[in-house]
């Protein structure tokens, strides 16, 4: 019994990889007939002739384009698309490239795309959003920027959707579309933020000025002030700021000069009388 078992299975496993044990059976006895460049030289012009049917065949040729999500690409951006891939033989499409191209535009982070065959491209795209105005320069022009510091917009005059950013010691003029900030103080300023809007402070305060010198160093001012210092590690100084909310919630409020709060021990600094 226990040898009928074992056939069995032999049989089950031979039978999934005929395909393959007959090809190599083909190729081995191929050589041994016939010398080994020979049978190398008929398989190659077999594989070429494959290849040349698929690539030539029209149930193979692009004929829908999916995005998802629909909104993340533009019409112009669509109609490209449209122009460059319809009607090419789904195995040419070079998906790697075709993603490149995309990135290349500031709104989209990352874009991958995919081969629904026989016929359909999958676009999967992730865009950028703007998180923050930021300016360069006291007069200067405003950029939206997204969390990783893309440049998406440049506008004159700014409305208050966004928090401003005062990024005047960077070293840049103006904000470029498509530039990236790469700066350490830009990204602490981004995580701090969003820790901000995610703490029951932010309900009970306005977030007036955010500010950033050349040093990655944060400032805030929080309604009518003062000027609080958050160093370099503002997110980690949300728990220190609650502590000090007594002294802005008080009638001394404007008598301080300024707030130190990126040491363990609070630095209050008082205008002179």
């Amino acid at each position: 019994m226990a040898k009928s078992k074992k056939n069995s299975k032999r049989k089950k496993k031979g039978s999934g990889s005929f395909l393959g044990t007959g090809i190599l059976a083909v190729f081995r006895g191929a050589v041994k007939v016939f010398p080994l460049f020979m049978v190398a030289g008929v398989f190659s012009g077999l594989f070429l002739g494959v290849r040349h049917c698929l690539y030539a065949d029209p149930f193979l040729s692009v004929k829908e384009i999916a995005v998802e999500p629909a909104p993340a690409l533009s019409v112009g951006r669509r109609q490209d698309l449209d122009t460059q891939l319809l009607g090419r033989n789904i195995l040419k499409v070079d998906l790697e490239k075709i993603a490149r191209q995309l990135e290349r535009s500031p709104e989209i982070q990352k874009a991958k795309v995919h081969r629904l065959m026989p016929s359909t491209l999958k676009v999967e795209v992730v865009t950028r959003k703007p998180a923050a105005f930021i300016q360069f320069s006291p007069a200067g022009t405003y950029g939206a920027v997204s969390e990783d510091g893309m440049i998406l917009n440049t506008v004159k005059g700014r409305d208050n959707s966004l928090v401003l950013i005062e990024a005047y010691a960077l070293g840049l003029k103006e904000p470029q579309l498509g530039y990236q900030i790469r700066s350490a103080g830009f990204d602490e300023t981004m995580k701090f933020l969003n820790a901000f809007w995610e703490h029951p402070l932010s309900k009970r305060e306005v977030l007036t000025r955010v500010s950033l010198d050349g040093h990655g160093q944060v400032f805030i001012m929080l309604g009518a002030g003062p000027d609080i210092r958050l160093g370099r590690r503002a997110s980690t100084r949300i728990p220190t700021l609650e502590k000090i909310m007594y002294l802005l919630e008080g009638g001394d409020r404007d008598k301080i000069q300024y707030i130190d709060v990126q040491f363990d021990n609070v630095i209050v600094k008082r205008k002179k009388s």
